[in-house]
């Protein structure tokens, strides 16, 4: 991992939907150059007009080319969330400070529970992956209101890791 975060200017290069009300977003050097290393759990801050908002980073720390995070929209949002959803577009250009590690995995317990709720996934998304990829044991509870909400289902679907995920609407609550 680099010493000190860094500020680039990243090009969006894909935005699509990974749930209701959660965007994937892509973010790229404009040059193509590799990005800064990354672990699980860490986070950039993206400058956005007139804010800064972290976001964890989801995608494959092996994957230097790209980093791709997650961003849930938040209907009371007057900020991040809200810019990201309606103004953000593929091909804009974000100054961004990072990566940054406040929450990482400890890849050696002998077995990781990841509990995660809402957009809450999008850094354990990378934790399952790596400990999958290591053959550790984990389970996941993953928590969301329904399932079309249930961001990144999917990718964790195909890990090799023991999912529970619990809808409210189809739990009662």
């Amino acid at each position: 991992m680099a010493d000190a975060p860094q500020t680039m200017e990243l090009r969006v290069t894909r935005m699509e939907w990974a749930a209701t009300d959660v965007l994937e977003v892509e973010l790229k050097r404009p040059d193509g150059a590799d990005l800064p290393p990354f672990e699980p759990g860490a986070h950039l801050d993206l400058k956005l007009p007139g804010f800064s908002r972290s976001y964890s980073l989801k995608g494959a720390p092996e994957r230097r080319d790209r980093y791709v995070v997650g961003v849930g929209l938040d209907r009371a949002s007057r900020g991040g969330s809200a810019y990201v959803h309606r103004k953000l577009r593929v091909g804009d250009m974000v100054t961004v400070d990072g990566p940054r590690n406040h929450f990482p995995l400890e890849e050696g317990a002998e077995a990781s529970v990841l509990i995660a709720g809402g957009i809450g996934i999008t850094p354990m998304v990378c934790m399952a992956r790596r400990l999958s990829e290591r053959g550790r044991p984990c389970t996941f509870h993953y928590a969301v209101r329904s399932r079309d909400r249930a961001a990144f289902l999917d990718e964790l679907e195909a890990l090799d890791i023991a999912l529970h995920l619990h809808c409210d609407d189809t739990a009662g609550g």
